[in-house]
């Protein structure tokens, strides 16, 4: 399905109206069932959605990196997925579903607790990358952000090497379905993120810190800024946080020694 549909507006400028064709992304969503049971409903950029589907159950602790790749049925016009696990989920099905509350639109959304943070474990890893590859590949990631550039409308999340190649590219209407479906993508392809540099274009939060932690990422990176509580866990979870990557300037909030 497109990211974006073109729909005629009013534009004003001044004192002067026109009619003209614009594009708007696309926001449908998505409900996802764990053997049987409806676990929770995204809202989200209709495509690619196994993939956003097993970053999902990844990032919440339903599934394990080290865990077979499970049978997911993807039903788009319909706006579902259908996971099918070999064991029975117990109590991690009863936390996760503790953790969402109705929106009033049909949709659920999550929210984090100590517990989440408590889940993750601080990461091990010995990757470094330079100042001058953090701003290239900040310069690549913002021109490889085309639809945001178009509509304004996606929040994008890549993942690249410290040598400064990008290796993934998702764009969503959410900064965290972004990151699941880099995750996903990921565990797809069999790869380990020890060794990757997440870059993404929204606020540094906490949910954001604690996903990338879970997915055992070591260096986040955005152009805008962190939350207090993103800067705390980060530094407890050895993970380290950029923001303010801009021109031939940036910020360093934790783990400023993987940075040279």
């Amino acid at each position: 399905m497109e990211k974006v549909r073109a729909i005629r507006i009013t534009r004003w400028r001044e004192d002067e109206a026109e009619e003209l064709e614009d594009l708007v992304v696309r926001e449908a969503p998505l409900t996802i069932q764990v053997n049987g049971q409806e676990l929770a409903t995204l809202l989200c950029s209709p495509y690619d959605l196994r993939e956003l589907t097993l970053g999902f159950l990844l990032s919440e602790g339903i599934l394990k990196p080290s865990d077979p790749v499970p049978e997911v049925e993807v039903n788009e016009s319909g706006g579902y997925a259908q996971v099918t696990l070999a064991r029975d989920l117990g109590p991690e099905l009863s936390r996760t579903l503790s953790r969402l509350v109705g929106s009033g639109c049909a949709a659920l959304a999550a929210f984090y607790r100590g517990a989440d943070a408590r889940d993750a474990r601080p990461i091990q890893s010995r990757l470094l990358v330079t100042r001058p590859a953090i701003w290239a590949l900040m310069k690549a990631f913002q021109a490889k952000s085309e639809i945001y550039r178009r509509t304004g409308g996606l929040h994008a999340v890549a993942l690249a090497t410290a040598g400064g190649e990008m290796t993934a590219f998702h764009e969503d209407i959410g900064r965290h379905n972004a990151l699941d479906r880099i995750i996903g993508r990921a565990y797809l392809q069999g790869q380990s993120l020890r060794d990757r540099i997440a870059l993404t274009s929204g606020r540094l939060t906490s949910e954001i810190v604690v996903k990338a932690a879970k997915a055992e990422i070591p260096i986040l990176i955005s152009r805008s800024a962190p939350t207090d509580l993103a800067v705390g866990l980060a530094e407890k979870l050895s993970l380290t946080l950029v923001g303010f990557v801009r021109g031939k300037r940036l910020n360093i909030y934790s783990g400023a020694e993987r940075v040279q």
